[in-house]
C-alpha cells in the first residue's frame, strides 16, 4: 500500500475518533480528509502550488482539530521550499511599463505581486501598447522567495525617414521623344551620307546632262536629310523640355 494512502487512512480513523467530540459533519470530514491527502500526492511529485492549496483547505477552522494541525504543518513545510516570483516589465533602460499584460504560463499575472510557482521551467510573454511582444523562459528553484523576473521591452521599429539622394521619374513621353530624336538623326545622316555620296558620283560620271531623275533621287535624298535633322531636334527639344519640367522628384 502507498506511503501516503496509508497515512491518509490512519488520519481518517484519527479523525472519526476525534470526530464522536466535535462538531464537523460526516461530510465535512471527507473534504478535509480528502484535501490533505490530495496535498501530500502533489507534494511528492513536486506539485507545490497544488500541495499549498490542498493544505490550506484542510488547514481550515471546519476541519476537524487533528486534521487542521497536520496541514498547517505540511502547509509550512510547502510554504518554506515554494518558489515564488515577481514579473516586472521594464525598457532597456530599466523604466517601468506600467501598461504591460503578462502571462506567467498562460496565467495572467500583475506587474509587482509575488506569485508562487513550482519548481523547473517557466514562460512570461509580455505585451504593450508601442513595445514588440516580449517572451522570458526561466527556472525556478526551490527556496527562492520574491524572485524578480525581468522582461525588457524595446519600442517597435519605425520605417527609417532619412531622405535618399534625390532623383527624378522619367516620364513615358521623354523616353518616346528621345528614341525618335535618337532615329531622326540616324535617318539624317543616312540620307545626307548617301545623297552626298551619289552626287559626287553623278557629277564625275555624267554632269551636267545627268537624268533628269537621277537628280530628283539625290535631290530627294537631301531634302529626306534636312527634314529628318529638324524632326531630330524639335523631338529632341520636346524630350529635354518634359525631363526638366518633371514636377515630381522621388526618394
Amino acid at each position: 500500500m502507498p506511503p501516503v494512502r496509508a497515512f491518509a487512512r490512519a488520519l481518517g480513523a484519527m479523525v472519526a475518533i476525534a470526530s464522536l467530540s466535535t462538531p464537523a459533519s460526516a461530510d465535512e470530514i471527507d473534504r478535509c480528509v480528502a484535501a490533505s491527502e490530495r496535498g501530500q500526492q502533489a507534494r511528492r511529485r513536486r506539485g507545490l502550488t497544488e500541495a499549498r492549496t490542498a493544505f490550506i483547505e484542510c488547514a481550515s477552522d471546519a476541519c476537524p482539530a487533528v486534521v487542521r494541525a497536520a496541514c498547517a504543518e505540511w502547509l509550512g513545510q510547502v510554504e518554506a521550499v515554494l518558489p515564488t516570483v515577481v514579473v516586472a516589465a521594464v525598457t532597456p533602460d530599466e523604466k517601468d511599463v506600467p501598461s504591460a499584460s503578462m502571462t506567467l504560463d498562460g496565467r495572467r499575472v500583475v506587474d509587482g505581486i509575488a506569485v508562487p510557482v513550482d519548481p523547473g521551467a517557466h514562460r512570461i510573454d509580455v505585451q504593450a501598447e508601442g513595445y514588440e511582444d516580449a517572451t522570458l523562459r526561466f527556472v525556478a528553484r526551490e527556496g527562492e522567495h520574491a524572485r524578480i523576473v525581468r522582461v525588457t521591452l524595446t519600442k517597435h521599429v519605425e520605417a527609417s525617414t532619412t531622405p535618399k539622394s534625390e532623383g527624378y521619374t522619367v516620364r513615358p513621353i521623354t523616353w518616346i521623344t528621345g528614341g525618335l530624336a535618337v532615329l531622326a538623326l540616324g535617318s539624317f545622316a543616312y540620307f545626307g551620307a548617301t545623297g552626298s555620296s551619289r552626287a559626287e558620283e553623278l557629277r564625275s560620271t555624267c554632269a551636267p546632262r545627268c537624268p533628269e531623275y537621277e537628280r530628283d533621287a539625290v535631290a530627294t535624298r537631301y531634302v529626306v536629310a534636312d527634314v529628318s535633322l529638324v524632326a531630330a531636334v524639335v523631338l529632341g527639344g520636346v524630350s529635354v523640355w518634359t525631363l526638366l519640367s518633371n514636377p515630381t522628384p522621388t526618394r
